[in-house]
């Protein structure tokens, strides 16, 4: 990503690129500001396709310009992670081998095998620009910083809750960012409560609120989030996983902390982000060190009985949240 940063302030572009990566946001966002840039608000010398036939792109890449001396061509469409069939690569190679003057090309997608002799066509003869999730302090800045520019604030906790509800997939941040930022109305702030309840939450997010539920020995409202799992097709298995990862990392939270390790040397070891340490501290000192262990061994021994087709997925998450409501 470097280097497209380098180009835009440099303000100076090559004629090929290659973006790829998870995170669309950006390379969408780059693709934009080269855009800008290079044809500006020129509409007739800006193409963009997204389609899978090579074939189809043949035209738009060699037409001249139209009152200018160069075009952007935009390609959306192809799958460049899998081999492709000999006389379509060949027809690609030769494509960008013999590419015109006047076009600059960007081509797009998500995934990409490295392995694949297109991928080493690519990665030889275009500018690449890999595009991945950012990590989740940067995020966390990014959130501060959009909602500022709708003018509306949000403090440190609330946008940190956000990354562990919504994810740090930064299209769909940006959607919640404006449905909160509508709902605060201009001037105001994003609050954590308000995340709380109006966010959109990932699966991980939902297991965290049943072991909120859990640990409170709210049974109905534990059953109410398990219900709604299930409404939403999310894998017994998955959800099991989520569960047992979590009462893993509580029992090693509660190991480091009886140690005497400081919260920050806790965060470092485990990896932990602001967000994940709160919930742990309070899971700690509601959970026993035997009963998690207990829990561990129950987890274990559905997924067990799950794999083998020897328990249905909801029946047995039903029995085993009930355990974990008693004990």
């Amino acid at each position: 990503m470097e280097k497209i940063i380098k180009h835009i302030k440099e303000k100076k572009f090559d004629k090929l690129y290659f973006f790829h990566g998870e995170e669309v946001f950006l390379s969408n966002y780059y693709v934009k500001l080269i855009k800008k840039h290079t044809v500006g608000d020129d509409e007739f010398n800006f193409i963009s396709l997204d389609s899978e036939d090579v074939l189809s792109f043949q035209d738009a890449i060699e037409s001249t310009p139209v009152f200018s001396e160069e075009k952007l061509v935009i390609i959306k469409g192809l799958d460049f992670s899998k081999e492709w069939k000999s006389d379509t690569y060949a027809f690609f190679e030769e494509m960008l081998e013999n590419m015109p003057y006047y076009t600059r090309l960007i081509l797009v997608c998500a995934t990409v095998d490295k392995k694949s002799k297109i991928y080493k066509l690519l990665s030889s003869k275009c500018t690449e620009c890999v595009f991945e999730h950012q990590k989740p302090r940067d995020i966390v800045k990014w959130i501060i910083k959009v909602t500022q520019s709708k003018g509306v604030s949000i403090d440190v906790d609330a946008a940190e809750m956000m990354t562990e509800y919504a994810g740090v997939d930064m299209n769909l941040l940006i959607n919640e960012i404006d449905k909160l930022a509508s709902y605060t109305g201009e001037g105001g702030k994003i609050t954590a409560e308000a995340v709380e309840q109006l966010c959109t939450k990932n699966i991980n997010a939902k297991v965290y609120s049943l072991m909120d539920a859990i640990m409170a020995r709210k049974a109905t409202d534990a059953f109410l989030i398990l219900n709604e799992l299930k409404r939403e097709k999310e894998e017994p298995n998955y959800i099991n996983g989520s569960l047992m990862r979590n009462i893993l990392g509580i029992l090693q939270y509660k190991a480091l902390k009886e140690e005497g390790k400081s919260i920050a040397s806790i965060c470092e070891k485990m990896n932990l982000r602001p967000f994940v340490q709160k919930k742990y501290a309070v899971y700690e000192k509601s959970f026993k060190e035997a009963f998690l262990i207990e829990m561990v061994s129950e987890c274990s021994d559905f997924d067990v009985k799950l794999k083998s087709g020897g328990m249905d997925g909801y029946s047995g998450l039903t029995l085993l949240i009930s355990k974990m409501i008693k004990g």
